[in-house]
């Protein structure tokens, strides 16, 4: 957390964004309200996918992902998802930074050279992913790559099933600089199939990258959490 943040935190008290009471500590996230984030205890190391065990999943042993870690804070669903919602649809720069929190609180400083976040679509004007990476930078005092670019408007992954959302994705990234020897970690909202950050990490890889991580805020169920 910078000084400035720290400084305006002792003359307006945080405020917690999701009952509206005073957080009293220096976010704007009460303590009750973040203990009922659903935290992901156990997951599998290589999409993140919520399970019983660390072991990898089904799918990830019978085809190894592009990424070579992918961490994810929490179970995307109620608060969370409404809480991305918000960032993501409403533009809260105030969510973004109360997200970012809630990762640094989790996740320790990455062993990596760069964060990059996922490219936002071209038709949005407000990027989310690039949000909470530049919180996460600033954070870790780590540089923040923007040589990733999207081709082309393709057809909104949400809409898609598991399989179309790969082949959908497929080519849809391109680096503008080379990422020879560079160790690199995706900054990400939600990761739901997987299938943007491995498109991502396979056009990462191919300009040289040594290794792809990612860490994401949240990542949906293999089936409906009650």
């Amino acid at each position: 957390m910078s000084w400035l943040r720290c400084l305006s935190f002792q003359f307006i008290p945080g405020n917690c964004l999701l009952c509206g009471d005073t957080s009293g500590r220096n976010i704007d996230l009460c303590r009750d309200c973040e203990a009922d984030l659903p935290v992901i205890r156990r997951a599998c190391p290589y999409c993140a996918l919520p399970l019983p065990t660390t072991s990898p999943c089904f799918r990830c042993r019978a085809r190894r992902p592009a990424t070579d870690r992918v961490t994810a804070c929490f179970i995307y669903r109620t608060p969370i998802s409404q809480m991305i919602s918000r960032l993501k649809e409403g533009e809260d720069h105030v969510m973004g930074r109360v997200l970012a929190d809630a990762i640094l609180r989790r996740v320790q400083k990455p062993d990596t050279d760069a964060l990059l976040p996922v490219p936002g679509r071209p038709e949005r004007a407000f990027d989310h992913a690039a949000n909470l990476a530049r919180h996460l930078a600033d954070a870790w005092s780590l540089p923040l790559l923007q040589s990733l670019r999207r081709n082309s408007a393709s057809t909104p992954q949400k809409s898609l099933s598991r399989d179309s959302r790969r082949r959908n994705i497929r080519g849809a990234f391109h680096s503008q600089e080379s990422c020879h020897g560079k160790r690199i970690t995706i900054i990400d909202d939600v990761v739901t199939t997987a299938a943007t950050i491995n498109e991502i990490a396979r056009v990462l890889k191919a300009s040289g990258a040594q290794k792809v991580d990612v860490i994401a805020v949240a990542r949906t169920p293999a089936k409906p959490v009650p």
